[in-house]
């Protein structure tokens, strides 16, 4: 994965709304007591009566004005796309991001809003899915093969303290922006956007609003910490236009199945087929064989990464399934 983090300033014209009118000089005087005060009445609102619109200008107030993440994701940097299915997809379309008409509310989008969900790890691309003993995954590998600028959400002091490894563009390392109030924006924007939903679907209302804000036309996607395995590795969530301008790109898709569960999150699984190749009409074109290497070239060799044989070439890089 390559990412390149640096972090900018927030600051817009002066923008008015049915609810607030505040110029961007007043928002650079605010302090912490003001922002308390948005906080409480974020706090205040009843998710289950307000809609989203209603909330961003809350998130507007206090976000305007801090500086905020901004990472290049550059090639390569391999997404993994995991949909339960009880048939084989037949089609590219039914491996990306849904149609909006099909599309229900998620952590990042509203009812109707498509959105593309991928997780850094395949695995956590399954348990994401809330895949079971018996179910079948079309499990996607895509490349970043053209770089796009993300920002990220949901991460938080609480949430970071467990992490061996904690990702670069989940933290502000620049002290030029080091200052009170944006811990204090962001430790509660992180807190909110990465809340466990269970059964409380409204507080989707409060994430989808952080997100609408957050993803303006600098950003064509968030980074966020995987709620599914308690923080433990990451997510991102692309606007559709990163999948339809070609900047992210299928790898291969493969039809696996999962055998066993073990502790919630080490599964054993077995890939069934694989496809490699799209036809002109979006036609998946299985190979009715599960992946594998035949005769490898002089000097490639066999490994294991994360309990899974992998190829490596003479360099010691993993080349993909043939």
């Amino acid at each position: 994965m390559k990412v390149i983090i640096t972090a900018i300033a927030n600051i817009f014209k002066r923008q008015k709304n049915k609810n607030f009118d505040i110029t961007d000089t007043e928002i650079q005087k605010k302090d912490l007591i003001y922002l308390n005060g948005v906080k409480d009445k974020i706090e205040a609102l009843d998710l289950r009566k307000v809609n989203i619109d209603d909330i961003i200008p809350y998130i507007r107030l206090l976000i305007k004005g801090q500086p905020m993440m901004a990472s290049k994701v550059f090639n390569p940097t391999y997404v993994y796309r995991c949909i339960v299915y009880k048939e084989k997809p037949t089609q590219f379309s039914q491996i990306i991001y849904p149609p909006k008409h099909l599309t229900r509310k998620n952590r990042a989008n509203r009812d109707g809003n498509s959105m593309f969900y991928g997780s850094l790890n395949k695995v956590v691309g399954m348990i994401e899915v809330g895949a079971k003993i018996g179910d079948f995954v079309a499990l996607g590998k895509w490349n970043m093969v053209k770089t796009i600028t993300v920002t990220n959400a949901g991460y938080h002091k609480g949430n970071l303290a467990e992490r061996k490894n904690v990702p670069g563009w989940a933290v502000f390392k620049n002290q030029e922006f080091n200052s009170e109030k944006k811990d204090f924006v962001w430790e509660y924007i992180g807190e909110k956007f990465s809340q466990k939903i269970e059964d409380s679907f409204e507080k989707l209302n409060l994430t989808n609003a952080i997100a609408e804000y957050l993803l303006d036309d600098r950003f064509e996607g968030l980074f966020y910490p995987s709620v599914a395995i308690n923080y433990l590795n990451d997510n991102i969530v692309l606007k559709p236009s990163v999948i339809d301008s070609g900047s992210l790109k299928l790898k291969y898709v493969l039809w696996v199945k999962i055998l066993d569960i073990i502790n919630d999150n080490e599964y054993t699984y077995e890939y069934i087929d694989i496809c490699t190749n799209i036809g002109r009409d979006g036609y998946l074109n299985w190979e009715q064989r599960p992946p594998q290497w035949k005769d490898l070239p002089n000097g490639w060799y066999f490994d294991e990464v994360d309990k899974e044989r992998v190829v490596r070439d003479p360099l010691g890089k993993i080349i993909d399934f043939s």
